[in-house]
């Protein structure tokens, strides 16, 4: 989980839009959505799919989501969840484990055609981090 993370930090992940640089044929919609060029920040903060499951966890965790984009929570992040207190780690694990849900969501639509609901990606992050 935590390299998808680092790898998700760096805008690294082969998402459809970097894809498409490579492969100018290469579809660009989002396979969650079915709207938008896929991005980074769109797969992971806003696309409907990934906002619900954010939405869900950030209640939970009691962070200050707002609807920040990927790289402005990012940058948030890095600031704010310095050290290693009991808040500062869940929050951490929180983050990674989200996105390696929503990334691991993502490869199954586009590679075995099936998708679970946002509601049971969220329940299944938290059931994970409990």
């Amino acid at each position: 989980m935590s390299f998808i993370l680092w790898v998700a930090i760096r805008g690294r992940l082969s998402t459809r839009d970097r894809i498409h640089k490579y492969d100018p044929m290469a579809v660009t919609t989002s396979v969650l959505c079915n709207t938008y060029p896929k991005s980074h920040a769109h797969l992971f903060f806003e696309c409907l799919f990934s906002r619900t499951i954010w939405t869900q966890l950030m209640n939970i965790c009691g962070s200050p989501w707002n609807g920040l984009c990927w790289n402005a929570f990012i940058d948030w992040a890095s600031t704010h969840w310095r050290g290693n207190s009991p808040a500062t780690v869940a929050n951490k694990l929180c983050l990674g484990v989200a996105v390696y849900h929503i990334w691991r969501e993502r490869n199954c639509a586009i590679f075995e055609g099936t998708q679970k609901t946002s509601l049971v990606v969220a329940h299944s992050i938290i059931d994970t981090i409990r």
